[in-house]
């Protein structure tokens, strides 16, 4: 899998006037103009990953985390070609990060369901996904700048965000304790790669 395809978020940055002063800039995975109607923060941990609270009304732009996601019973519906893309792309992008020694980070998800006068066309299209010859989009974004679901429903959002922060002494104690609770987000073909496997649809 080649660096382009890769879905980590872009960073920006910049040498300040100062000595060892950087500013360093994670690009909006969502800077969009598709409504994104949910959005998931997924670490693989069920241990305090939850955002929803009984009987209180969560806004659209905060994201939810894993329980909420398992509580839902969601699955990435991907049509054949992303689904392998979308592993192959998890475990290469996965390596170069536990090579960099980075452990923390986010896969996030935005949701856009697609209207139904929409989605009754697109079942009737042979190939809804067009890509331009030579066009250099990736694999997740060759919809209108996202990966169209294999139902055609909705339009998925997706990328690895959050990689900066220091695995310092308080982070050490979290990661001990969430280690015992991971979910969906774990060991899969190989021992040493985290790639998703409750997080697909399951095979029928």
């Amino acid at each position: 899998m080649c660096i382009r395809d890769s879905i980590n978020a872009e960073y920006m940055g910049t040498k300040t006037n100062f000595d060892r002063l950087f500013i360093i800039v994670m690009g909006n995975l969502f800077n969009t103009e598709l409504d994104i109607g949910l959005r998931y923060d997924l670490k693989g941990s069920t241990q305090g990953r939850k955002t929803r609270e009984a009987g209180k009304t969560i806004d659209a732009s905060i994201a939810l985390k894993d329980l909420d996601w398992l509580e839902d019973g969601r699955r990435l519906r991907l049509p054949p070609y992303e689904k392998g893309m979308f592993i192959s792309q998890v475990l290469a992008d996965s390596s170069f990060l536990q090579n960099m020694e980075i452990n923390d980070y986010s896969l996030l998800i935005g949701v856009h369901n697609l209207p139904e006068n929409e989605v009754r066309t697109l079942k009737q299209e042979l190939d809804p996904v067009k890509v331009p010859l030579g066009s250099n989009l990736r694999f997740f974004e060759r919809f209108r700048g996202g990966i169209l679901s294999s139902d055609r429903t909705m339009i998925y959002i997706i990328g690895i965000i959050d990689i900066l922060t220091e695995y310092a002494a308080t982070k050490k104690i979290e990661y001990n304790v969430k280690t015992v609770s991971y979910t969906h987000l774990r060991a899969h073909e190989t021992p040493e790669h985290l790639v998703c496997r409750l997080l697909l649809e399951k095979k029928k």
